[in-house]
């Protein structure tokens, strides 16, 4: 009988080994309790059982009596060390793996149990052995099934599969799935089997909030077999820990699955559908989707729109949808009226997902926000939508539906109407010629719907002598109110054209238009240049300097570009010339109070020739006559560059009244010279008396215009042989009385 003594020194070692690495335990971090007592104890009582006659049956008895006490003392042992530890442990959060190589996850083969019983000893390892059965009694509730066992054992022990495989396959089981398993024992479970030890309640309900956003439950295990808990309890067994491949779209990011979830919650009033969410989380992971996307997506959903909300519910729920937060009673009410007026809600969605708000919202979720489209004519001019819906509601005593808004804001978009013709078409129209009004009734209509006010008595009588001095004809009196400033000061803000085409003034402010269109920018109308400054809503700018594309510019009190402006600002120390080449013609430039060249002082009329040099030159000198190619004459001569020079016209001698006149000076403004620059003889003089030697010149080659017009030129008939704009021959035009 000495088996039995042999059983008791295998339980003893056992019972030493386990308490020497208890005691390993708490010198360093304490792994996760394993109960490999118990199963061995099992696995070797029944091995007994088999071999031994029943007179043996008394020994092995008082040997496994023995053992189960001294696995009691192992565990209440373990149970101190896990007491003095306890608040390490909960303290402790489940890391996030780190993705590594993919490992291929077993198909999971858990069958029915077959028998209560299994001979474990025919498993060489017996660490992976006891990892198996552990899971199938932590996950399942169960004892192995012979098959289950070996098909796991052997996946592990042939390396084809990691601790996490294991886990996932039991997991992912349709036997684990079939259970009816709520949120706090599903997580019980993890726990329990993947971090031997009980939930602690901040972390169980962590983990319960994630499961809230919609993720999968394999999500939930992916994160705790990637836990250091977990890797410690593979240790003890001898495996490698490994990890778990998340396929689903909505298990790949958190933060974006939270996202999608935040508008089913808000706009839905529910839990995402798993199919919804793999959809919208996928569009926005491959960005194919932004978050106006998906807040469009769910709140033009049939779902969302059959809720049926009223204004003021659409309105609030935009607020704490969008914005995150309550409306505030004056936001409320002006998005309820915009509504009431005529707008869609994508209008009023749009204009929310502009805000600061929604872009803070998408930032903190690291999602593209994306910008709304807007389709609906009604929608893209709030005050001409506003402006159809108020003449329905005064005029033809009806609300329009969103056909009538999107086909009139439509034609005011494209500027089919002014506003008088805007009155006729509503007031002669057959719908309000049909409901017969009286003159009196139809004075009111007019001064309500048109002025935005009710008619005095005085002005009732007063119009309805002009309708029966016209022969009770209404349309005079129509004209008048159309036509009148009043009524075309509230219409001109809304962007309907007061005239079709021409100058308007209104409030102070001249506009023009052109083709019902209210001209933006740069307008040469009337021979003048002006500009009407987009900044003040396209008025005119006058009287003073005015940036404009970088160039500062004086503007007359009438509006018009002054583009000579060397009166105004004096002489100057330093300008800088720059030709433009191939417009034949140059701008003199003055500096700013910074120092840059951005005053245009005045422009010129040139001819240059092909050969003429390009790029930056200072002149070096100048002559008052200089013999040119040919023996001609030059007057007020500045030298560029070697034989280039800025000169008047040719002359054929030095007498000012023998200048080129149908070979040379009517060719001013085009390319005709040999190679230097002719100017105007008042210009070539004002340059040789105003530019000091070393003024920078750029000659252009590319761009043939600058911030100044090109100048007006006028040619001169033959018998003009002298230069008009020179002011030593001006005395002969006034003797031939010609300038």
């Amino acid at each position: 009988m000495k088996k039995p003594k042999i059983l008791l020194l295998s339980m003893a070692a056992l019972v030493f080994l386990l308490s020497a690495k208890t005691t390993y335990a708490q010198e360093t971090t304490t792994p996760p309790t394993i109960q490999e007592s118990e199963i061995e104890t099992e696995t070797e009582t029944e091995s007994e059982t088999e071999s031994e006659t029943e007179s043996e049956t008394e020994s092995e008895t008082e040997s496994e009596t023995e053992s189960e006490t001294e696995s009691e003392t192992e565990s209440e042992t373990e149970s101190e060390t896990e007491s003095e530890t306890e608040s390490e442990t909960e303290s402790e959060t489940e890391s996030i793996p780190t993705e590594t190589e993919s490992l291929v996850t077993p198909e999971p083969l858990l069958a029915a149990p077959a028998s209560n019983t299994i001979d474990t000893s025919k498993y060489e390892n017996q660490d992976v052995c006891n990892f198996v059965i552990r899971m199938y009694d932590q996950v399942l509730g169960r004892k192995p099934d012979s098959e289950g066992l070996d098909h796991w054992y052997n996946k592990l022990v042939n390396k084809e599969i990691e601790g996490a495989n294991l886990v996932d396959g039991f997991v992912s089981s349709d036997e684990f799935k079939n259970k009816p398993l709520s949120t706090t024992e599903f997580l019980d479970i993890m726990y329990s089997a993947i971090l031997d030890r009980k939930p602690d309640a901040q972390g169980s309900q962590n983990w319960s909030e994630v499961l809230s956003y919609g993720v999968s439950r394999k999500y939930i295990s992916a994160q705790f077999v990637g836990s250091d808990e977990f890797n410690r309890l593979c240790a003890a067994y001898n495996i490698s820990q490994g990890h778990i491949d998340l396929s689903e779209n909505r298990d790949k990011n958190l933060t974006i699955t939270k996202f999608v979830s935040y508008f089913y919650q808000n706009c839905l009033n529910r839990q995402g559908d798993t199919n919804g969410l793999n959809d919208w989380t996928g569009g926005l992971l491959s960005q194919s989707l932004t978050g106006t996307n998906i807040a469009d997506g769910f709140i033009f959903s049939d779902e969302f729109q059959n809720k049926g909300l009223n204004a003021d519910e659409f309105v609030k729920l935009l607020y704490q949808t969008i914005l995150t937060r309550t409306a505030d009673s004056d936001g409320l009410n002006d998005w309820t009226t915009r509504l009431d007026n005529g707008v869609s809600q994508h209008y009023v969605t749009a204009n929310f997902i502009l805000s600061q708000e929604f872009t803070d919202l998408c930032n903190n979720y690291g999602i593209r926000k994306g910008d709304p489209v807007i389709s609906e004519n009604r929608d893209k001019n709030y005050d001409m939508t506003s402006l159809v819906t108020y003449l329905y509601r005064n005029i033809l005593k009806r609300s329009p539906a969103s056909t009538d808004l999107n086909d009139w804001t439509g034609r005011l978009l494209n500027h089919e109407f002014t506003a008088t013709e805007l009155a006729n078409t509503f007031f002669s129209g057959d719908e309000y010629k049909s409901k017969n009004v009286s003159d009196t009734d139809f004075i009111k209509d007019l001064y309500v719907a048109l002025l935005r006010r009710e008619p005095s008595s005085v002005e009732i009588q007063d119009q309805l002598a002009l309708i029966q001095n016209a022969g009770n004809d209404r349309q005079p009196l129509l004209n008048t109110v159309s036509e009148s400033k009043e009524y075309r000061e509230i219409l001109f803000p809304m962007g309907i054209a007061p005239i079709q085409n021409g100058w308007f003034d209104i409030k102070g402010d001249t506009f023009y238009f052109s083709d019902k269109n209210k001209y933006i920018g740069w307008l040469w109308a009337d021979g003048q240049r002006y500009y009407l400054n987009p900044t003040y809503n396209g008025a005119r700018q006058t009287n003073g300097w005015q940036v404009v594309d970088g160039w500062q510019f004086y503007f007359n009190d009438r509006g018009e570009l002054v583009q000579d402006v060397d009166a105004l600002i004096g002489p100057q120390d330093s300008y800088m010339i720059k030709v433009y080449k191939s417009g034949n013609y140059a701008i003199v430039f003055a500096k700013d109070a910074n120092g840059n060249y951005t005053i245009p002082v005045k422009s010129l009329l040139t001819s240059c020739g092909y050969a003429t040099p390009t790029g930056g030159f200072y002149t070096p000198a100048k002559f008052r006559w200089l013999e040119m190619l040919g023996g001609c004459q030059g007057q007020w001569c500045t030298q560029i560059v070697g034989d280039f020079l800025f000169h008047s016209v040719p002359y054929m001698t030095t007498d000012n009244r023998t200048l080129y006149t149908d070979a040379m000076y009517n060719y001013l403004g085009t390319t005709a010279s040999h190679g230097c620059i002719r100017l105007q003889a008042g210009d070539a003089k004002w340059m040789y008396d105003n530019c000091k030697l070393g003024t920078y010149v750029y000659i252009d080659g590319n761009e043939n215009a600058g911030p100044f017009d090109k100048p007006a030129f006028s040619p001169l008939p033959s018998w003009h042989t002298w230069d008009p704009t020179d002011p030593t021959a001006y005395y002969l035009c006034q003797q031939h009385g010609c300038h």
